[in-house]
């Protein structure tokens, strides 16, 4: 995904990624898999998310 978003008067902004693909993933009733290089997600109290 693409970090670069466009406003209705063509002004380009960036987005967070993150947030845009869960958006995505909820409107295809799809499934997200995170990869990353670090030790593991947090939710939001920052406690480690574990599946």
């Amino acid at each position: 995904m693409s970090s670069i978003g466009a406003l209705d008067n063509g002004n380009l902004v960036n987005v967070n990624v993150d947030d845009t693909v869960v958006v995505i993933c909820q409107l295809l009733n799809a499934r997200l898999l995170l990869l990353t290089d670090v030790n593991g997600v947090k939710d939001v109290k920052g406690k480690s998310i574990v599946y």
